[in-house]
């Protein structure tokens, strides 16, 4: 009999658990990877062309705030949903499911460094092109040529350090379909 409590062995041989973990942790990272790549490739080129300057900063904030509203929350998700699979998992009475516990703690690793990789590079653009809407929001409406021009590259600063979170996503997904295929193969 296994000193692990009853609620503990239910979970861990619960193959239908584990297997919609192992399908969202999969299916996230598409999802979240391809909406911030469509973010740096789609929709900051159009904000790019915007003539008005204050249009484009509302443009921009918007895009930002719709991002913390909806991929926030599901790649915190997603760090979760790896972390809970390498808790169970790693507990799981087949030795060759076990086993591949330490993909999932790597896999919750890449997602969780996410985090000071926006506080150290995204964030401070996204304040700075705050800063910029604020100093003008009295003004005459649009920013002088050297505001626009430090919009801009701010802009394209944010679609470069963008995809770098896109592609710590991206590889935690790489990591989840390698796992899940290696997982069935050992079985």
């Amino acid at each position: 009999m296994s000193s692990r409590p009853s609620s503990i062995n239910n979970l861990t041989t619960n193959d239908t658990l584990i297997t919609l973990l192992y399908a969202a942790n999969i299916l996230l990272p598409i999802f979240i990877a391809g909406t911030s790549t469509a973010l740096s490739t789609w929709v900051i080129p159009m904000i790019l062309t915007n003539p008005s300057s204050k249009s484009a900063i509302y443009q921009f904030n918007t895009t930002v705030a719709r991002g913390g509203r909806f991929l926030q929350p599901l790649s915190r998700f997603l760090a979760a949903s790896f972390a809970a699979s390498r808790l169970l998992v790693s507990q799981h009475p087949d030795q060759s499911v076990a086993a591949h516990w330490k993909y999932w703690a790597f896999g919750t690793v890449v997602l969780v460094s996410n985090a000071p990789y926006e506080i150290i590079a995204v964030f401070p653009v996204n304040d700075r092109v705050e800063a910029l809407g604020k100093r003008n929001r009295d003004g005459d409406g649009d920013l002088s040529e050297i505001e626009r021009k430090e919009l801009v590259a701010l802009l394209r600063s944010w679609q470069k350090w963008n995809m770098g979170r896109v592609a710590l996503v991206f590889l935690a997904g790489v990591i989840a379909l390698w796992t899940t295929f290696d997982t069935l193969a050992s079985k």
